[in-house]
């Protein structure tokens, strides 16, 4: 049986504003309560990504995750979330 779960947790800054985008179902092992922090770069940094990923089993700041030796799971998106903005090379590269 396949399972599939998104939840989409962006955090970016626009010219001196720092922004949180959040869209999907949080999972179980998420503290959404962290994305509501008084202090916007304690939302979501680093420290905070690593205990969700130790929370979900992962360690990629280690060794060990990149044994491919041991079964491994694959992660597929299935479709781009509307925010994403796609464009053609040739749009982006062009001469000046």
């Amino acid at each position: 049986m396949e399972m599939f779960f998104e939840h989409t947790v962006q955090a970016a800054q626009q010219d001196k504003k720092c922004l949180l985008f959040e869209s999907g179902t949080p999972l179980v092992e998420e503290d959404i309560q962290l994305y509501k922090t008084r202090i916007k770069r304690d939302r979501l940094n680093e420290e905070r990504v690593s205990q969700l990923l130790a929370r979900l089993g992962s360690s990629p700041w280690s060794e060990e995750f990149y044994d491919f030796s041991k079964p491994i799971f694959v992660i597929q998106k299935r479709m781009k979330p509307p925010t994403i903005v796609t464009r053609n090379r040739k749009d982006v590269l062009v001469k000046g």
